[in-house]
């Protein structure tokens, strides 16, 4: 079932308010390697990136 213009209003008005967009740019080569390897998890190239960074962020900080 299609979202409604109200829904569709709604989440775009939430994500304005919470949400921010992080990119880099790398070779296509380098990309296509990295979006393989995700799927290959079953993972989109953004959950596995998220993962990453979780999994590093929650590590302890070197030499402090």
């Amino acid at each position: 079932m299609p979202k409604s213009e109200a829904r569709k209003k709604s989440s775009a008005a939430w994500d304005a308010e919470n949400m921010r967009t992080l990119g880099t740019r790398c070779r296509r080569d380098k990309a296509e390697a990295i979006t393989a390897h995700a799927a290959s998890r079953g993972q989109t190239v953004s959950a596995y990136i998220m993962g990453l960074i979780d999994e590093d962020m929650s590590k302890p900080k070197a030499g402090k």
